[in-house]
């Protein structure tokens, strides 16, 4: 959270934080319902910058070693998306198929357990 003169201007909230039993937070995810996809030559797959950052921060705030973004599955977005940050901290973006839902939450769950 953020705040001036005092007061809380800012939520820094995730989606979905996924914990261990311990308490501590091992995955965060973060829903974007905007289209994600490699374009000829676009390396950067149509990702915002801030959405990076935001995943980043929350990587961060919350100790985590993998974060997720999690978009619509599309034609141009079937295959998940890995990178990693300087220090070592793991993003994937995730295709979501909002199709079959429970089927596109036991992939992502499967994909964030082998990371």
């Amino acid at each position: 959270m953020a705040c001036i003169g005092g007061k809380s201007v800012f939520q820094t909230k995730p989606d979905i934080s996924l914990r261990e039993g311990d308490g501590r937070v091992r995955f965060i995810l973060d829903a974007k319902w905007k289209r994600a996809g490699a374009r000829d030559g676009d390396a950067r797959h149509d990702l915002d910058q801030g959405d990076l950052y935001q995943m980043y921060f929350y990587g961060k705030r919350h100790r985590c070693k993998t974060v997720a973004l999690v978009y619509p599955r599309s034609r141009r977005f079937t295959q998940e998306l890995t990178y990693r940050f300087f220090d070592g901290l793991k993003l994937i973006c995730l295709p979501f198929d909002v199709a079959r839902p429970d089927h596109g939450v036991s992939e992502a769950m499967r994909l964030l357990k082998c990371s």
